[in-house]
């Protein structure tokens, strides 16, 4: 997988991502940097960057079991912040599994994810 730091300009930059651990069969373990500019007032990460990576990492699950067939898109995401993500960690977005359920012009995904740092 990519084991280098993403290029400055880009989304993966912009949203910190060190490198993909991982990414085969419908799971995905994707690396991020938590950086002092992605924080709010309290030194924690402002959530719409944590809830990025989960996006980011889940996109790169999908396209693991699809390659490049489509582009993968959120309509909607849940996340529920039970820590803080603080600066200065590594943090991990990893995803067991994904369970596919077509849709008319649709694919439905849920999975668990899980993030430490």
């Amino acid at each position: 997988m990519t084991n280098h730091p993403a290029p400055p300009g880009t989304l993966q930059h912009t949203l910190g991502q060190h490198r993909v651990v991982a990414m085969e069969g419908g799971r995905a373990v994707v690396e991020y940097d938590a950086q002092m500019h992605m924080c709010h007032s309290g030194g924690v990460v402002q959530g719409g960057f944590v809830s990025g990576w989960i996006d980011a990492a889940m996109a790169h699950a999908v396209m693991s079991l699809t390659g490049r067939e489509f582009t993968p898109m959120s309509l909607e995401i849940k996340v529920s912040y039970f820590a803080p993500a603080r600066p200065g960690r590594v943090i991990w977005c990893r995803w067991p599994r994904l369970k596919r359920m077509r849709g008319r012009r649709w694919l439905r995904l849920e999975w668990t994810a899980s993030f430490c740092g």
